[in-house]
Formats: C-alpha cells, sequence, structure tokens
C-alpha cells in the first residue's frame, strides 16, 4: 500500500512494470523472483499485490537468535540469489535494495526451531 504521494505512486508504477516484465521472461519461474497478481487504487493508496511468500530471510536470522545456518542452507540460498540476481542483469536490470529484509522464502522448512534452553 503506497501513500498517496505522487513520487512514491511513480516509483510503484515503476516498480510493478519491472516486475511484470521479469515475470513475462520467466514464465516457469525459473529464477524465483516475485510474482506480481495486481494493483489498483483504494482511498486514495496506490495498492500492488504479489504472491503470498513466507518469512524473510531477516526474520528467520532473528528468529535463529542471529546464529549461523548450515551450510547446505547457505550454499541454497546463495545459489538461487545469484541465478535470480544473473537473471535480473540478463534483462539490464539491477537490484538497487539487496538486503535479508527484501528476500522472502517460500516455505518455512529451513527455520531453525529455537530449543528449550534459547527461550
Amino acid at each position: 500500500m503506497i501513500k498517496p504521494v505522487e513520487k512514491y505512486i511513480s516509483s510503484a508504477k515503476t516498480e510493478r512494470a519491472i516486475v511484470k516484465e521479469i515475470n513475462r521472461n520467466d514464465p516457469e519461474d525459473r529464477y524465483h523472483i516475485v510474482k506480481y497478481v495486481e494493483s489498483f487504487n483504494y482511498c486514495n493508496h496506490y495498492c500492488l499485490v504479489f504472491e503470498r511468500l513466507g518469512p524473510s530471510l531477516y526474520d528467520i536470522t532473528k528468529k535463529n537468535n542471529y546464529k549461523g545456518f548450515p551450510q547446505r542452507m547457505v550454499r541454497s540460498l546463495a545459489k538461487q540469489l545469484f541465478e535470480a540476481v544473473g537473471f535480473m542483469h540478463q534483462l539490464g536490470y539491477t537490484h538497487t535494495d539487496l538486503k535479508p529484509e527484501n528476500i522472502l522464502l517460500c516455505t518455512t522448512d529451513m527455520i531453525v526451531e529455537k530449543d528449550s534452553t534459547n527461550q
């Protein structure tokens, strides 16, 4: 939901166009880019709707008490991230806000449960 400020709405519409183009170029979801669903106006706010995904990498890191993750998990996440960013670069885009909060997982299988000694 975007505040009713013209420069914010303009940026959101640009983001929508970029994500739609990326989605068109990856119809089989090989590169794990969030899927655009729709956009609409509601009470002067511009709304972007994307597929529902799981928690962010930051949320999982926080839930894990900021401890390291198993090597297989790091390897898997890194591979998918490099593939996604590489694909975007092939299309001429650069992700300018890449951070754990913006990396969303499709599943919660990787979440490390807290043991009773860490609660």
